[in-house]
């Protein structure tokens, strides 16, 4: 770890950063996630004071989610998710993969805010972070009325039978279909416009997708929405913003 401008640490240079400092300012699960999301072990890093408020405000994030947790229903959509993360994390992390590992650690939290899993998948998602951050998930671990100690619970083990390629696949859609959509409307942005709806146009075949992830599009492009497959009859299409639709595309017309 070399200091924040890019030299390697030492006193006559002024740029150590003391860990005790960090860790009674932010805890230590703070400072070893920071580290190890940073870059792959092999790589020199430099060391940014946003990457530890980074870390400090995911890791509070979690710590006040488990404070409200009630344990939700599991669906395949929701199994086919963990056990992918599973898969991937236990991978990264055999081969020392540790920022991609923590990447996947994230994504998958960040999936938990709209789909709270049960009580088998919370524990899951804590035992994936317990290589990272020790002390919180030992709490948390508790929280969810435990009686034994996580650091001695076995890795979970991914169970690839109930991995569905085809929900991957409507995933990498959406995701894709959500960043078009932010990017249109920052353009119409910086032209000082604004809009109030979405309409997405999609092929016939690919409706049902948007239609079961409406909630996750409304919510990530903040618009009210609508959703027209092309050859509906009755469907509001000003600018013909349907033409445009192809497979994993769909048309967007913005008002």
């Amino acid at each position: 770890v070399h200091g924040s401008d890019g030299e390697k640490m030492s006193k006559s240079r002024g740029n150590v950063v003391e860990p005790l400092a960090t860790i009674k300012k932010y805890g230590a699960d703070t400072l070893r996630l920071s580290l190890v999301s940073s870059a792959a072990p092999d790589k020199n890093i430099n060391w940014d004071e946003k990457i530890v408020l980074g870390s400090h405000k995911f890791i509070r994030s979690i710590y006040n989610y488990f404070l409200k947790f009630r344990t939700g229903k599991t669906n395949p959509r929701s199994e086919s998710k963990i056990h992918r993360v599973i898969k991937g994390v236990t991978e990264d992390v055999e081969n020392f993969r540790h920022n991609l590992a923590v990447i996947k650690i994230r994504q998958i939290f960040q999936y938990f805010q709209n789909n709270i899993p049960d009580k088998k998948n919370a524990e899951n998602f804590l035992k994936m972070l317990h290589i990272y951050c020790p002390f919180i998930t030992e709490e948390l671990w508790q929280k969810l009325g435990n009686k034994n100690f996580i650091s001695i619970e076995k890795w979970p083990k991914a169970d690839e039978s109930k991995i569905n390629i085809e929900f991957e696949k409507e995933e990498e859609i959406i995701e894709k279909t959500i960043n078009d959509v932010n990017n249109v409307v920052k353009i119409i942005k910086d032209k000082g416009k604004s809009a109030n709806k979405l309409y997405l146009y999609s092929i016939p075949t690919e409706k049902e997708i948007y239609i079961n992830n409406l909630n996750e599009i409304e919510k990530r492009v903040g618009l009210k929405t609508e959703i027209f497959s092309v050859n509906d009859k009755n469907k509001h299409d000003p600018e013909k913003k349907s033409l445009k639709a192809k497979s994993g595309k769909p048309g967007i017309y913005l008002e």
